[in-house]
């Protein structure tokens, strides 16, 4: 996993985020991937925390709870939470498949 501190801007119609990329990848070998982002809204109008998720899941890393997961493979969200006035914290991990 690396900690690289890429930031760049996401905007579409709907959307105005700040997105920084706290952990991308496989921490060692044979390890599950990690994915983490910390999102900042800087729309004007202020972004419903369920449109804030829907943007992680569409745009940044699909992702599901485990008791909604299609496969053991895909994409689990363990973390999506606000951490400030219109900020929040994603992160999905992705299990291992050798």
């Amino acid at each position: 996993m690396t900690q690289t501190e890429k930031t760049k801007q996401h905007t579409a119609d709907e959307y105005n985020f700040k997105v920084t990329t706290l952990a991308c990848g496989q921490p060692r070998a044979y390890a599950d991937s990690i994915f983490h982002f910390k999102i900042i809204d800087q729309s004007t109008e202020p972004q419903t925390e369920e449109e804030v998720k829907r943007f992680c899941i569409d745009k940044l890393r699909k992702g599901c709870s485990r008791s909604e997961m299609p496969h053991p493979f895909a994409g689990e969200i363990l973390l999506f939470s606000s951490t400030g006035e219109r900020e929040w914290e994603y992160k999905v991990r992705e299990c291992y498949t050798g």
